[in-house]
């Protein structure tokens, strides 16, 4: 940890849920730097966050040993072309899994 800057963890949280923590943590208009380290593609959708499952074991996470930054970047941009595209086939909806239902 950088000598003087609190480090703090959370899981994926919701839009809002990010938006707390950053006004909780940051005094006096001081930064927030915030690192994603999944190693799967996130998107976003309506506040909530998703990430790609493989179908035989959608409860857990995928392990990308060797992937660059750049890949997850990458397959997250095509993640969100793709759900936009079924979108628009589909009247602006799409299918996804919640694990909470």
């Amino acid at each position: 940890a950088a000598q003087n800057m609190p480090v703090y963890g959370t899981a994926m949280p919701t839009l809002d849920g990010a938006r707390r923590v950053c006004e909780h943590v940051a005094k006096d208009g001081e930064l927030v730097c915030w690192f994603n380290l999944r190693q799967e593609p996130c998107v976003y959708i309506n506040g909530a966050p998703f990430t790609v499952k493989d179908r035989g074991t959608p409860f857990e996470n995928q392990r990308h040993m060797g992937f660059f930054e750049s890949d997850v970047e990458q397959a997250e941009v095509l993640l969100k072309l793709e759900l936009l595209a079924e979108a628009r086939k589909c009247g602006g909806r799409g299918l996804v899994m919640d694990e909470s239902s």
